[in-house]
């Protein structure tokens, strides 16, 4: 279980990573998205995606923090945590 946990958190930090690795190229302009609405009209979409992106890396950060919480207090009890 504890190396499940392990794995998990280990992605979270991954992806978090990856999303502010292209949070910064999308607000320095350096990236841009768009979508196909209806017949081939682009729409930009980049203020939308990174909206988007803000709320996903608060909750990883959220989620982190909380397993990191709850590793420490584990710790101090001599168990696993298990918050995630």
């Amino acid at each position: 279980m504890a190396d499940l946990l392990a794995q998990l958190v280990a992605w979270c930090k991954e992806h978090r990573a990856a999303l502010k690795q292209q949070l910064d190229l999308l607000e320095s302009g350096q990236m841009c998205t768009f979508e196909t609405r209806g017949t081939e009209t682009r729409v930009d979409t980049t203020a939308e995606t990174v909206r988007r992106i803000i709320t996903q890396v608060s909750e990883l950060d959220r989620l982190l923090a909380d397993e990191d919480e709850a590793e420490t207090e584990a710790k101090a009890k001599g168990r696993f945590p298990s918050s995630i």
